[in-house]
């Protein structure tokens, strides 16, 4: 078949939103929680397959909601990676991945998820400050609220891997990644 593969860097303490059918599969195989099919990652000085244990320890899984991966993740452990990631002045947590964003109404939305929002939120804001990287799924473009994130965040569209643009930078002008076959 054709080659779908696709390369992009996300670099430190910046945001990236995997989007596309299979954005939940990717972010948790490179957050080292689901084995990777074929081909290699460095995640954070650490090379993926061989290292996926040592990434999954170093990695902050947050889950929105309910899903086949796993139980939301709750608000004790929302505060207190929130409280980790504020007492730090250079962040040990290299990456966070955040799956879900799609299944709930948004981080701006008020309903029963609003604490726990809030605290994703600020999460999201503090790994700015302490250079930590967040990688979100989202499913597909338009299902999650753009407001949720700072605006200077890529998107990576893995419905066009192995395209142009498959990466964008919603800020600046679409630019093709580096490498892509």
């Amino acid at each position: 078949g054709a080659d779908t593969s696709v390369q992009f860097m996300v670099p430190r303490g910046k945001i990236a939103v995997l989007t596309g059918e299979y954005a939940t599969e990717v972010a948790l195989t490179l957050s080292g929680r689901m084995r990777l099919a074929g081909g290699g990652a460095l995640i954070a000085g650490r090379v993926l397959p061989e290292e996926a244990g040592l990434i999954r320890q170093a990695t902050p899984l947050i889950v929105m909601a309910d899903t086949t991966f796993g139980e939301a993740t709750t608000l004790r452990e929302l505060k207190a990676l929130n409280t980790r990631l504020h007492s730090e002045v250079q962040s040990q947590i290299p990456l966070i991945v955040i799956v879900g964003l799609d299944a709930v109404n948004g981080l701006n939305a008020v309903n029963e998820d609003t604490e726990r929002a809030y605290y994703v939120r600020e999460i999201i804001a503090a790994s700015r400050k302490t250079g930590t990287t967040v990688l979100v799924s989202a499913g597909h473009l338009g299902t999650y609220n753009r407001d949720d994130l700072p605006t200077d965040y890529y998107i990576i569209d893995l419905e066009f891997a192995g395209r142009e643009h498959a990466v964008e930078q919603p800020w600046a002008d679409r630019f093709q990644v580096e490498g892509v076959r």
